[in-house]
């Protein structure tokens, strides 16, 4: 090779060590898509998808913080949308009890990272954070595994009621976990917001830690009903420095929610969402169309009143529903619907009886 080759390829070289790759495995980081609601009021423990999708409210501990989540309408330049989350009553959290928001990425596309082999990456998660509590808040990363890993690190609200834009980048996990490389959630990213002295602890770097932690500092937004937190352009991406947000289309990402939860919901009085066939008096088979092939066999919520089983001019109530199988690789659902009065082998077609059916197929991480 020429002088000048060689010195072209170190060139080539000395730009080329991998620090910004990939893309941003966090899906509806612009909070743009909402399909359950625009908001909801939470007076329970337990963790929920409540408002904006693929971004959950977790309560441990039998902590049950009364707060409002909602997709606001306002952002930083360039982002339209953020979620919300808005104090309704304080509240001071005890021993282990934790309250956050997460978000999770599937096995499959956590892989890309590495994390938990000898090929393991940094990583580096960036978003921007608006709060009227200025102070220390406290983020953790867990990788899903043989045995669950997970890492701390905090950064500093500066400004009062003013958008700021976090980087934070976490070492590599070469520690052999044997990675969750499937459809469970391989990666879970959680913001925390308020949490109990026992889990409060200093930063640290990858530890065989499955439970809640934050770190030293943590600030309790629950202590006054005037507070808010606001959180909008999260990526996570493989690398030692963040990549820019990579904008997307609205429908692109409503398409990705789906893999994970899909409702019917035609919002208008008798709307048809399908045709089921009787094979008794009291059960009807058909399918419901998705606009994408679900994650898993999804978990279906609906109040079997809202529909009814129409055939001619006769409308019967419905009285349940059931799921009856997932067509792996498909866009439909089997789903067994119940009405009293049924005539076996005839078609029926399912039709909404007010503007607020829905049949919500959840097949979240």
């Amino acid at each position: 090779m020429s002088s000048k080759a060689r010195g072209l390829a170190d060139l080539g070289n000395a730009f080329d060590d991998g620090a910004i790759t990939g893309t941003n495995m966090v899906i509806n980081g612009a909070m743009q898509v909402a399909q359950r609601g625009t908001s909801a009021t939470i007076t329970t423990a337990g963790s929920s998808y409540d408002a904006l999708d693929r971004f959950e409210s977790y309560r441990n501990s039998s902590y049950a913080p009364n707060f409002t989540v909602s997709q606001d309408t306002t952002g930083p330049a360039g982002f339209s949308r953020s979620l919300k989350i808005d104090v309704d009553a304080t509240a001071t959290p005890t021993t282990g009890q934790n309250f956050g928001v997460r978000t999770k990425v599937e096995g499959f596309d956590a892989a890309q990272t590495g994390l938990g082999t000898s090929g393991s990456k940094q990583i580096t998660l960036s978003f921007y954070v608006k709060s009227n509590k200025t102070g220390t808040y406290g983020t953790q990363v867990f990788r899903h595994g043989s045995t669950t890993y997970s890492t701390t690190k905090g950064y500093t609200i500066d400004a009062a009621d003013t958008w700021e834009r976090k980087e934070i980048t976490y070492t590599a996990l070469t520690t052999a976990n044997t990675p969750k490389v499937a459809t469970a959630w391989g990666i879970m990213i959680h913001f925390e917001l308020s949490s109990g002295p026992n889990d409060i602890v200093a930063p640290f770097d990858w530890a065989a830690q499955g439970a809640a932690r934050t770190v030293t500092g943590q600030v309790n937004l629950m202590d006054s009903t005037s507070n808010y937190w606001q959180i909008t352009g999260v990526c996570l991406n493989v690398g030692d420095s963040a990549i820019d947000f990579p904008h997307e289309s609205y429908g692109e990402t409503l398409a990705k929610c789906q893999r994970y939860f899909y409702q019917a919901h035609p919002q208008s009085i008798g709307a048809r969402v399908g045709s089921y066939v009787a094979d008794g008096t009291g059960n009807a088979i058909g399918i419901t169309p998705t606009t994408v092939p679900l994650r898993a066999t999804p978990t279906l919520t609906t109040t079997a009143s809202d529909w009814g089983l129409r055939l001619g001019g006769t409308s019967l109530t419905c009285n349940g529903f059931s799921i009856l199988s997932l067509h792996n690789g498909a866009s439909y659902i089997g789903v067994n619907a119940q009405a009293s009065g049924l005539t076996s082998t005839r078609t029926y077609s399912l039709r909404s009886n007010n503007t607020s059916a829905r049949l919500q197929f959840d097949a979240e991480l």
